[in-house]
């Protein structure tokens, strides 16, 4: 009998989660934000639906509790649109579980290999197209930045800062919630449980907030405080990815690798370009994305 390592993880800087308001009849709603690259290790200027920059973070914790593979989409058609609200796993095999979860810091393990705490399965042989992942929506980030080029604070560097407001002197981490996935505030101020299709380096990957029971939060199951309105009710962050290459699990597979990206992607900055001073007001976690892949016997 071959030995079967199931899941393990490699860190290349280099791939791509009350008061309640409920209406019964209300379905989910996406929004996917453009984000434009932090340039030259530097905020960038509002432009258009792009508020906010992505950079690469120095720390990027975040807590696992499943990952498996799925022959069709796990949201059905919510893939392209907001329709599906809870998770369909029955074309999916599971290959990792931790009800507790188990903590990883993505950043740290970069140009190394980490392997997650808890029961991995073997997963049936077949072809997949759809990994998805099951972790929890606080993650733990740290970094820096400078202000926006060509303003007053061009030369300042901001740091993420444990209040979440950044600081001038140095990076702190900073524990992040992340409860909508839309902009939260404003005039399409709702919550957001999807955004679909953002890009990766192995396809496209959706996000979804849910429950514990993995159902997406509705548009309407909303809660605000201090004008900003997050989804009411969501703990976990699913990630499904539709990969350009299917892979295969044979009798001959040993091992099951998942790639994290988080180059220029694990952060996102907000400059508060107001009056030209090109502050850094926000330094809050951002997309990851990644690739799954197999090392079979000859």
């Amino acid at each position: 009998m071959k030995n079967f390592n199931l899941v393990k993880f490699a860190a290349p800087l280099t791939f791509a989660l009350f008061s309640l308001s409920h209406n019964a009849h209300a379905a989910p709603a996406n929004y996917t934000m453009a984000l434009n690259v932090c340039t030259g290790g530097a905020a960038v200027a509002y432009s258009g639906s792009a508020p906010y920059c992505r950079m690469t973070p120095g720390k990027y914790e975040v807590t696992v509790y499943e990952m498996g593979f799925c022959t069709s989409h796990p949201f059905d058609d919510g893939a392209e649109s907001a329709g599906a609200a809870a998770m369909d796993k029955s074309t999916c095999t599971t290959i990792f579980t931790n009800t507790a979860g188990s903590r990883i810091d993505i950043a740290a393990t970069i140009g190394a290999t980490s392997k997650l705490e808890g029961t991995a399965t073997r997963p049936a042989d077949g072809t997949y197209r759809y990994p998805y992942m099951v972790m929890s929506n606080q993650f733990t980030v740290s970094g820096s930045m400078l202000g926006v080029p060509g303003t007053a604070q061009a030369s300042t560097t901001y740091y993420t800062d444990s209040t979440g407001t950044p600081n001038t002197s140095a990076a702190e981490d900073y524990s992040y919630t992340l409860n909508n996935l839309g902009p939260g505030t404003g005039g399409s101020a709702g919550c957001y449980s999807g955004s679909i299709d953002q890009t990766g380096t192995a396809g496209t990957i959706d996000a979804y907030l849910t429950n514990n029971a993995l159902t997406r939060r509705d548009s309407t199951d909303t809660q605000s405080s201090g004008g900003v309105t997050s989804c009411a009710g969501a703990t976990r962050l699913i990630g499904v990815m539709d990969l350009t290459t299917a892979f295969t699990v044979t009798p001959n597979t040993s091992q099951v690798l998942f790639t994290f990206d988080v180059t220029d992607q694990g952060l996102r900055v907000m400059a508060d370009t107001s009056g030209n001073t090109g502050a850094v007001i926000a330094i809050e976690s951002g997309p990851f994305s990644g690739n799954f892949s197999v090392v079979n016997i000859d």
